[in-house]
């Protein structure tokens, strides 16, 4: 059992998920050399969500599913 004020297991690795589709899509952008803007708009559907995202910001467990999927697809477009 966790402290109080301490996040749940659960909560720590949705958010290295999280953190770890922000690297993602950096390392990607660097990479393709896209702006993290046009790369968040490709992957998040939205140009601002990226730097949300990498600030401590929120996405339900599907939605990461759905952005994870989107960044596997774009990378596997542009390696085709």
């Amino acid at each position: 059992m966790s402290n109080i004020g301490e996040p749940s297991p659960e909560t720590r690795q949705h958010r290295e998920r999280i953190n770890k589709l922000v690297e993602r899509v950096r390392a990607y952008g660097k990479q393709a050399g896209l702006a993290e803007s046009t790369l968040s708009r490709k992957v998040l559907n939205d140009t601002k969500e990226l730097e949300r995202l990498a600030n401590s910001g929120k996405c339900h467990p599907e939605t990461l599913d759905q952005h994870e999927q989107r960044l596997s697809d774009l990378m596997n477009e542009t390696a085709a």
